[in-house]
């Protein structure tokens, strides 16, 4: 297959894109399974930015057009998920008497979500009603040590790790400084004492952030290590952006349905409907990793749907779902940034 020439178009962004798509468009109708077997798909892309003549070519099985076509209106009352992926998150002062509420999210994301906001919309209005929602999370790999770390900060401040995020940095002090544990002790506690075996992971992570901080661990005061984990828990993400996307498009939702004349009832009932059907993926730090955590979500709401028990499939692996669904065919909306579309199909 001729690849895309980034050199054609004077649009660099526009050409990275495509050229992209251009160059793994031959994997997305190959059988990982069964070397040489094609999979049984059909693909329709709405880009943000348009495409050009030279993408459509080089991509023929790929049905383009725009959001206003009558494909959309078609996938969304038929479709069986919409998913909305992700873009990062902003740390901010956290909301006075919210501690955990301390991330906004980027523009990307609120797009998205308003995206996915209006074709949620269009898909009830065709009377598409048991329709799933799935808002993934995105966690930037610099959080991964304060996020192991976490139980370890708790012990200092003498309170429940699953606490812990909901406690501002100030009180936080105020009950480390209370509980007067010393974090070095506490560390060597946890290389010889084989009870707190799992805290290990916790310790190592401990290491990376003062090694990142550039804080000699031996040298440096118990009063010196402590302030710089609370700084490192400052800029800690306390709260999802799936969370976050999900209570955006509530409200989008819930705006966009009494202005078209509905009734706060109908629209309460309505909200509470989509509630049920919206599941939060756990923060990835990839889009693939969005992916594979979203999909058992995805197939155990196609069983339900199907007629399963939900606590049958509740118990189900992965693979045992998938096999129950094998001869089935689902439709998946998916909402993404420029970047992330084509990797996500």
């Amino acid at each position: 297959m001729e690849t895309y020439n980034c050199k054609d178009t004077e649009n660099s962004v526009q050409d990275n894109y495509e050229r992209y798509l251009s160059d793994v468009y031959d994997k997305l109708y190959k059988d990982p399974e069964n070397v040489g077997k094609e999979r049984d798909r059909s693909i329709t892309y709405v880009p943000y930015r348009g495409f050009s003549e030279k993408l459509k070519q080089d991509c023929p099985n790929i049905h383009f057009t725009n959001l206003d076509s009558s494909e959309i209106s078609k996938a969304v009352s038929h479709a069986d998920v919409i998913i909305n992926i992700a873009r990062g998150e902003e740390v901010v002062e956290a909301e006075v008497g919210y501690p955990d509420r301390n991330v906004e999210l980027p523009v990307e994301s609120i797009a998205n979500t308003e995206m996915v906001s209006d074709l949620y919309a269009q898909a009830i209005e065709s009377g598409n009603e048991n329709i799933q929602v799935v808002h993934t999370g995105r966690m930037n790999n610099k959080t991964i040590a304060m996020a192991t770390a976490m139980p370890i900060l708790g012990k200092l401040a003498g309170i429940d790790y699953d606490s812990v995020i909901h406690t501002s940095e100030v009180d936080l002090k105020r009950l480390i400084d209370k509980k007067q544990l010393d974090i070095k002790t506490m560390m060597e506690e946890v290389d010889i004492n084989s009870e707190l075996s799992e805290m290990k992971v916790c310790a190592r992570a401990l290491k990376r952030i003062y090694s990142a901080h550039n804080v000699d661990f031996e040298k440096a005061t118990s009063s010196e290590l402590t302030d710089v984990l609370l700084d490192e828990y400052n800029k800690y993400p306390r709260i999802s952006t799936s969370t976050l996307m999900k209570e955006q498009m509530l409200e989008n939702v819930a705006d966009q349905l009494l202005k078209a004349g509905k009734s706060a009832d109908k629209v309460r009932e309505i909200i509470d409907e989509l509630d049920a059907h919206t599941d939060e993926e756990p923060d990835s730090v990839d889009t693939v990793t969005n992916f594979t955590n979203s999909i058992p979500m995805i197939l155990a709401n196609k069983l339900v749907r199907n007629g399963y028990n939900a606590d049958e499939v509740g118990l189900m692996s992965t693979e045992q779902k998938m096999k129950l669904l094998a001869d089935s065919e689902m439709t998946a909306v998916i909402v993404a940034d420029t970047a992330h579309m084509p990797r996500v199909m």
